[in-house]
């Protein structure tokens, strides 16, 4: 078994509203361009060529600190790390995941 920890994913739910909040000027081509970050069905058949790899996912870039308002990032966090969960119970063979903390409001 192949444990892959540097896996990032934008859940869908997440993206969602990741790019609702998003303060004026956002661009999300990166993020768009890159199928397999944001379409969890094209993740699972990516995956389906390696049965023995394990991935850790990750919220992808972009930064909330950066992309969102403080309330916000706290608010988006929590929905993408209960999503990341969801997506871990669901297809546990395949993932695992990570937390994820908003590093620019700690002193």
């Amino acid at each position: 078994m192949k444990i892959d920890i540097f896996s990032h994913l934008l859940p869908p739910k997440y993206f969602e509203a990741l790019q609702k909040k998003a303060k004026p000027g956002a661009d999300f081509r990166r993020e768009k361009g890159n199928p397999a970050n944001i379409n969890l069905d094209m993740r699972m058949h990516v995956m389906g060529r390696y049965p023995d790899v394990i991935q850790v996912l990750t919220i992808s870039q972009p930064a909330l600190e950066t992309t969102v308002s403080p309330s916000d990032a706290t608010e988006l966090a929590k929905s993408g790390n209960d999503e990341l969960a969801e997506i871990d119970i669901v297809q546990s063979a395949h993932f695992d995941h990570t937390g994820n903390l908003i590093c620019d409001f700690f002193p």
